[in-house]
């Protein structure tokens, strides 16, 4: 039978010892190693998901903005529409003196219409006059009713 050493069963448990120990280091090791992979990735996703959230708020207030340049674009061209109509309509009203002048130019054509049928009459009647005073007109006149 072999003899072993007094400490022989001490060293053994040393060894078992300083390899579980190297395992437990490695063990810690290796969870260290894999919450600080965790926390990577967490942070990662964290870090990902806020410059989603940034990037759609940027896009989000760009269409806000577009949207009220718009806005601001379609209200000008109805002021300047209402402007527009209001004007036409305004043109469209007779204002008392517009209203005046108009009676005052047709009163004068009226006048003159008058004053011109009138002449046309007076000259007439000068003709006709003239025509009844004068006999030997008088006498062809006469004439060409009998052969008709």
């Amino acid at each position: 039978m072999v003899r072993l050493p007094p400490d022989y069963l001490i060293l053994k448990r040393r060894e078992q010892e300083d390899a579980r120990r190297v395992y437990e280091d490695h063990g810690r090791e290796q969870s260290k190693v894999g919450a600080t992979t965790a926390f990577e990735v967490r942070t990662d996703a964290a870090l990902g998901a806020r410059r989603l959230n940034e990037r759609y708020n940027r896009l989000r207030q760009q269409d806000a903005a577009a949207l009220e340049g718009r806005r601001r674009r379609l209200a000008e061209l109805l002021a300047a529409e209402q402007a527009e109509q209001a004007a036409a309509l305004e043109a469209l009203e007779e204002t008392p003196e517009q209203r005046k002048e108009k009676m005052v130019a047709r009163a004068e054509e009226l006048r003159e219409r008058r004053e011109a049928e009138k002449q046309a009459f007076v000259k007439e009647q000068y003709e006709r006059q003239w025509r009844l005073s004068c006999d030997p007109l008088r006498a062809r006149d006469s004439k060409l009713i009998q052969k008709a």
